[in-house]
């Protein structure tokens, strides 16, 4: 019994396991409402994964953003001295623990300030950005005028979430993973069952937005009060703090490049939908795009768990303990990438005839064009992983490396939507995200940490990459002459 219940605390203890738990609730809630989305008219679908694309752009700036706030907490209290956070490469000691409270809390209060202003900036895009790339898809509904009131309350509700970033930050900066995304989960357990509500009582898109963003907005007291009791047991407090310019210069010299990176990367990647979206009439062609897609980018975010949840330890660790920090980022960046690859496959097999017990209007893209995009994710998932290795040195590369795939990925899409027939310039998609990062993103990438690790590229991709990669390229030949 006492073994069992060691156990069970491991779990509820567990960083990555409460990731990988946050995450799978998350998703539910994509999987439990979609049998209910796939019954609404198509437009309405294409609608409603134009409004989960948008705010997954928004979701990957903040993140990337609060990466560099959670990883620049975690190194202070990690003992980083102030003049070391620039390039941890030149680290010169360790700071003693006043100098470490006092430290955090200068951290504390200039990530506080820029949350607020980050959520201004937000709502400014979405209003003005995002309402402009709404029009050609919301067009195509009868029923206009309810979409764009369920649009402006998303786009308040998403900009206080933001503001609220803040608050899962100091969370995770003080190493509390676990602690943060059970309450996570817990708040995306609620907005499954309004959703569910909101689509069995038939109030369509507009009731399901209003339902769950009205949870997401009050989630947010819970996380805040979560927020303060954990830093107050560090004897560190929000309501005292203040802006500090010259943690804000160390902040933003990293922060600038890695959301220009993210912008020109992920952000393109993740946006590629709406732009189909203002070239198309069709909504039955958008619904299954937009469902495919999702589908795709929900596997990707699942896959980073093993491997991202890790991140603050191996920030805490990578130079006290690198022996074990080597063999840690090997462990999770195989199980990384192999989730991702048995994923890919099993929904490639099976989800087509999920989708007819379920009698969805939608169906998914082919089988082919699966494989193809899960391709061009794997080798995009394998470029980001080694870049966040990099990462740990604290010196940033991701605004050099990604302006020059999203370059490389814009000009091969313009080419392939060019010289690819009408009937499959989807694949465009898939081939210029993958060209892409072939071309660069991924030796670059690979280059750098793989030094840093001091190790080779055949020692740590023999156990790290090497079987995934020949698991999904099996299956894509597979799928080619079947």
């Amino acid at each position: 019994m006492n073994n069992f219940l060691k156990i069970i605390q491991k779990i509820w203890s567990s960083d990555t396991l409460m990731t990988i738990f946050s995450f799978v609730v998350r998703t539910g809630n994509f999987i439990f409402l979609l049998p209910l989305i796939l019954k609404l008219d198509q437009a309405e679908q294409s609608v409603y994964w134009q409004f989960q694309f948008i705010y997954g752009f928004i979701y990957i700036l903040v993140a990337e953003l609060g990466l560099n706030f959670i990883r620049s907490l975690a190194f202070v209290q990690g003992g980083a001295k102030e003049e070391d956070l620039f390039d941890l490469r030149k680290k010169t000691g360790v700071n003693s623990s006043d100098k470490i409270l006092e430290l955090s809390q200068r951290v504390i209060g200039t990530i506080h300030k820029v949350g607020i202003f980050s959520a201004g900036v937000i709502f400014i895009l979405l209003i003005t950005l995002g309402s402009m790339a709404l029009i050609q898809p919301i067009s195509l509904i009868s029923d206009q005028s309810s979409i764009w009131i369920a649009w402006l309350y998303f786009v308040a509700v998403t900009s206080l979430v933001t503001f609220g970033g803040n608050y899962a930050h100091y969370i995770q900066g003080l190493g509390y993973v676990a602690i943060y995304r059970r309450w996570e989960a817990f708040v995306n357990i609620i907005s499954i069952f309004a959703g569910i509500i909101a689509l069995t009582k038939g109030y369509g898109l507009l009731g399901l937005i209003f339902f769950q963003q009205t949870v997401f907005a009050l989630g947010l007291i819970g996380r805040r009060y979560l927020a303060l009791n954990l830093l107050s047991k560090q004897k560190l407090k929000i309501k005292y703090s203040s802006f500090d310019y010259n943690i804000f210069l160390i902040i933003w010299s990293k922060t600038w490049r890695t959301t220009c990176g993210v912008i020109m990367h992920s952000g393109i990647f993740r946006l590629t939908p709406v732009f189909f979206a203002q070239l198309s009439s069709d909504a039955m062609l958008m619904a299954s795009f937009g469902l495919t897609f999702k589908l795709m980018t929900t596997i990707v975010d699942l896959s980073k768990a093993p491997f991202y949840s890790k991140l603050p330890k191996l920030a805490k660790k990578f130079f006290s303990d690198f022996e074990n920090a080597y063999f840690l980022i090997k462990n999770r960046f195989f199980l990384s990438l192999l989730l991702f690859s048995i994923t890919v496959i099993l929904i490639g097999a099976f989800g087509s005839k999920i989708l007819l017990l379920l009698d969805s209007k939608t169906e998914l893209c082919s089988e082919l064009f699966w494989v193809c995009l899960g391709i061009g994710f794997f080798v995009e998932r394998y470029s980001a992983m080694h870049l966040n290795i990099y990462t740990l040195s604290n010196h940033i590369i991701w605004h050099k490396m990604y302006f020059i795939s999203g370059v490389l990925y814009i000009l091969f899409m313009s080419l392939f939507v060019k010289l690819l027939p009408e009937s499959n310039k989807l694949y465009a998609f898939p081939i210029s995200l993958f060209l892409s990062e072939l071309f660069f993103s991924s030796w670059y990438s690979a280059k750098h940490s793989i030094k840093l690790l001091k190790s080779s590229f055949y020692d740590f991709e023999k156990k790290a990459s090497c079987m995934p990669f020949i698991m999904i390229l099996c299956y894509f030949f597979y799928v080619l002459y079947k």
